[in-house]
């Protein structure tokens, strides 16, 4: 069921809000790019040094704001995600990879990638990143993920803020993969 923000071919508010932010900051490089080969900041003798002084601070102060909205969107991909929870996982029989879908449990935010970060082949302690574009970003979004799984393992943890949570184990009995409590 669509819902009435969800106005613009089936996307979401932020993904509008994204789309006004690229274009912002295309049209301001387009404008920088032109100002600067038209010659809007060359100092001419019979100028007022005050203006060329205007007008290069205003040049400074919009490539500063350009670098501070890229460093947020890109930067903010490489943040762990310590709220995810395992909301299904399919292993098919005889095959050595599992696929795990996570959800995110807090409102704002979603998983791009994850990763491996244990040594002992018989856990595997994954760890989340978030999405770029922003607190609530979804540029290179992925709940779904395909784990390469190890004959000798037989857990598997989320890393949380301070500690690590088993969430699924290999019965020793049936050799099925079940959720941790």
């Amino acid at each position: 069921m669509m819902r009435p923000y969800q106005f613009i071919a089936g996307r979401s508010q932020d993904a509008l809000g994204r789309y006004i932010i690229i274009a912002a900051v295309v049209f301001a490089l387009v404008w920088l790019y032109n100002a600067w080969k038209l010659g809007k900041f060359k100092r001419k003798s019979s100028e007022n040094p005050a203006d060329s002084r205007r007008s290069r601070a205003l040049l400074a102060l919009g490539l500063c704001a350009l670098l501070a909205a890229s460093v947020y969107l890109v930067g903010s991909g490489f943040q762990l995600r310590t709220d995810v929870f395992l909301a299904d996982h399919l292993v098919p029989p005889g095959q050595s990879e599992m696929t795990i879908v996570v959800g995110v449990a807090s409102s704002a935010g979603y998983t791009r990638a994850v990763k491996d970060v244990s040594e002992d082949p018989a856990v595997m302690v994954l760890q989340f990143y978030s999405a770029f574009g922003g607190i609530n970003g979804s540029i290179g979004e992925d709940h779904r993920f395909v784990l390469e799984l190890d004959p000798r393992c037989t857990e598997i943890c989320f890393v949380r803020e301070d500690y690590i949570q088993p969430v699924l184990y290999k019965d020793a009995a049936s050799g099925e993969w079940l959720q941790a409590e």
